[in-house]
């Protein structure tokens, strides 16, 4: 299981969203209403990806624990 930590800003306002996922490896996990794509590798570390959207504003992405 991994947490992970979103940080999303649209103009001045912060959104901040906490998720606890399940990620096998070579796992590709969408992450909503973050627009967040993880994939799990088998060494256990992570890539993250943003599906863009016009409004998605910026994001921060932190991994909490694995």
């Amino acid at each position: 299981m991994l947490r992970i930590e979103v940080k999303r800003w649209r103009g001045r306002t912060e959104f901040s969203y906490s998720y606890l996922i399940a990620c096998s490896a070579t796992d590709f996990v969408d992450v909503l209403p973050s627009a967040m794509r993880v994939l799990c590798t088998p060494k256990g570390t992570m890539w993250i990806t943003w599906r863009k959207f016009p409004d998605s504003g910026s994001f921060q992405t932190r991994l909490i624990d694995s």
